[in-house]
């Protein structure tokens, strides 16, 4: 996966040391996000603040929602995309931010052969409007739909979710509504 292969990168686990802005010059352009097809792409260190984020939009770069939309500047440690340094997998969650339905993507920070320990994690985000969660139901050969959960499962679910309102959502099979 995309999110795999720039997080699993000996540069990307340099610029989470160093800092290097030639990192993000060479690297963090709006084609290259714009190339992965994704939304946004940001830069958490393990106590959880956001090093470096960039978002992209169809609409064009002086139409970009701002990164907080749709994560918030620093992650709480218990955030479920939040890892800590011994973590090597991926994590994946569907959530409703202020930007929308998103699918998020977090790996850890290693080098290229996966080693740590971790720098961190790297964050892929991809709105879901509903033309792409009915790809999704065809490619998976189910029916979907996204729906706001009930508020109190809501609440419990994501109380330790940071700054922004999340509102987790419920993909539902057909067959659930009968």
């Amino acid at each position: 996966s995309s999110v795999a292969d720039w997080a699993r990168w000996d540069e990307t686990y340099r610029f989470m040391i160093d800092r290097n802005p030639q990192y993000i010059d060479d690297n963090l352009s709006l084609d290259a996000i714009h190339n992965l097809r994704i939304d946004l792409i940001a830069f958490h260190a393990l106590a959880g603040e956001r090093i470096q984020g960039v978002v992209a939009s169809d609409a064009g770069a002086q139409d970009r929602l701002p990164m907080e939309t749709f994560l918030p500047r620093s992650l709480p440690l218990a955030h479920p995309l939040q890892q800590d340094a011994a973590a090597r997998g991926l994590k994946s969650w569907i959530l409703m931010s202020p930007a929308g339905v998103v699918l998020f993507v977090s790996h850890p920070i290693l080098t290229n052969e996966g080693t740590g320990p971790s720098h961190g994690n790297l964050i892929m985000g991809r709105k879901l409007d509903d033309a792409a969660i009915a790809r999704i139901a065809t490619h998976t050969r189910i029916h979907l739909r996204a729906q706001q959960a009930a508020a109190r499962a809501a609440e419990d679910a994501f109380a330790t979710l940071g700054v922004i309102h999340y509102t987790p959502i419920a993909l539902r099979t057909e067959a659930d509504s009968l």
